[in-house]
């Protein structure tokens, strides 16, 4: 049965990440992105060698950029560069963003993560990665370092339809995702934040939102929204080309996000509502919403008269 919720104690409409940071922190906190030097287990032939359909690495990953130098160069020089334009920002997260930040050594994971808290300015960690590069080894790692700062591990799951990862070409299933959260989740002081796409090919609106439903169920501590963008270098722009692939309007994602959210306990932090690939990689669609997105769809949630929270279940999948 579905139910409502007291949502009406959230300062927005949904419950921004940048909230949660100034609760936790007392003050503004922003990510740099880093590049590791890691690869993916979809990429280097162990699963695949041409990537997710949707995956090109650097059009959503600024530190492609930086991937020859040090960790801790990048952080200094990411703080520097944002502290030109905002100069009373003085914490910051470490973001692994770029490929499978647990794909790696143990050891060397250990030292990359280590490295990050020598920079004064960094309050905490963030580690992008795949549900099938979670080995017992590499919780070990995290599991210690979430007891000496604060720590984010990002899944990235996009949708719970195996027939769905399958022909974005994932390499995983639902069921290897849901044994890497059960036990990640299980580690005292780790936050998880779970990635996911809405308008993958072949998936209707209840389908998207069935995998909103089982993520709530999970409760995780965040989620962040991707729209489908279809960019430069992928298989999704080969299918786009065939016109295969149909993609949502801004009208139809803002209805299903609005829905999502409406699904999810206001407990969970969103992340990110939109993504933003930058235009030189953008093939479509052919909208720049980065200034306005935001805007218009907080004036939908008002007109829609939805809150994060407003509507969800409260059944075990487990």
């Amino acid at each position: 049965m579905i139910k409502k919720t007291d949502c009406k104690r959230l300062k927005k409409r949904y419950y921004p990440f940048s909230d949660f940071l100034q609760k936790k922190f007392g003050e503004a906190v922003y990510k740099i992105s880093l590049n590791a030097g890691v690869s993916c287990p979809n990429r280097d032939g162990t699963k695949g060698i041409n990537g997710c359909a949707f995956c090109n690495n650097e059009a959503f990953s600024p530190a492609i950029a930086y991937q020859n130098l040090s960790i801790q160069k990048q952080l200094e020089t990411g703080i520097e560069r944002f502290q030109r334009k905002r100069k009373k920002i003085k914490k910051f997260i470490a973001y692994f963003q770029s490929f499978s930040n647990t794909y790696a050594p143990s050891e060397k994971l250990e030292k990359l993560y280590e490295s990050a808290l020598e920079i004064p300015d960094i309050a905490g960690i963030a580690v992008g990665t795949r549900p099938d590069c979670l080995e017992d080894d590499k919780l070990e790692v995290i599991k210690t370092l979430a007891q000496k700062t604060h720590f984010w591990l990002e899944i990235g799951l996009e949708t719970s339809f195996n027939q769905t990862l399958s022909k974005i070409n994932r390499g995983h299933t639902y069921e290897e995702f849901l044994e890497s959260y059960e036990k990640a989740r299980k580690i005292k002081n780790l936050f998880i934040c779970i990635h996911l796409i809405h308008g993958l090919p072949g998936e209707s609106k209840e389908m998207m939102l069935d995998t909103v439903r089982k993520i709530n169920q999970l409760k995780p501590d965040a989620v962040k929204f991707h729209q489908l963008e279809i960019v430069r270098g992928t298989l999704f722009e080969k299918w786009y080309q065939e016109k295969k692939i149909t993609l949502l309007s801004i009208d139809q994602y803002m209805d299903v996000l609005a829905d999502s959210l409406a699904l999810l306990s206001p407990d969970i932090v969103i992340q990110r509502l939109f993504g933003f690939t930058p235009s030189s990689f953008l093939i479509a669609p052919e909208l720049d919403l980065k200034e306005s997105s935001l805007s218009l769809f907080e004036k939908y949630l008002e007109e829609k008269q939805i809150y994060q929270g407003v509507y969800h279940e409260n059944k075990k999948v487990f």
